[in-house]
């Protein structure tokens, strides 16, 4: 039975969300390496290369993440989660964060270390809009925000 190695919840809410980026390629520590900017914006609801991953995500909403390591393929997502993506997700230093960006200006938030660097990890990166607050895994006082979970893996996808 799959079971979490390790969990981490953005602890607040985050404005003017644009996707999860590789920490280290972002700052520029993995020279050569494909950065967020290089996925560019999703003009579906994702868009996913090397090193990040993009959210269309509606202006002015909140976006919580959540991300989680596991130390095997997790169970299928809940059916409540209206959308998900499945695939394999390379990442250069091994350390994500949340990014959002308004205007000129990129603002990182509360990194996740995987563990492992230049890594191609099998992801499962899921997304809704609760139209309550009955989800356990978030923060009691949301309502109609963009949540986000991102599960990584070793392994095949």
């Amino acid at each position: 039975m799959a079971r979490p190695i390790k969990v981490l919840t953005e602890p607040s809410g985050i404005s003017d969300f644009f996707g999860v980026a590789d920490m280290g390629a972002m700052d520029g520590d993995c020279e050569g390496e494909a950065t967020i900017w290089d996925v560019g914006p999703a003009f579906e609801w994702i868009e996913v290369g090397p090193n990040g991953v993009t959210f269309s995500v509606k202006y002015g909403a909140k976006a919580y993440v959540r991300y989680e390591l596991w130390d095997t393929r997790p169970s299928p997502i809940d059916p409540s989660w209206q959308r998900s993506w499945e695939g394999r997700l390379y990442l250069a230093s091994g350390r994500i964060v949340a990014v959002s960006y308004a205007g000129d200006e990129a603002d990182c938030h509360t990194p996740f270390d995987l563990g492992r660097q230049a890594t191609s990890w099998s992801a499962r990166i899921s997304a809704k809009i609760p139209m309550n607050d009955t989800d356990p895994e978030f923060p009691g006082d949301i309502y109609r925000v963009g949540l986000f979970k991102l599960q990584f893996w070793a392994g095949a996808s």
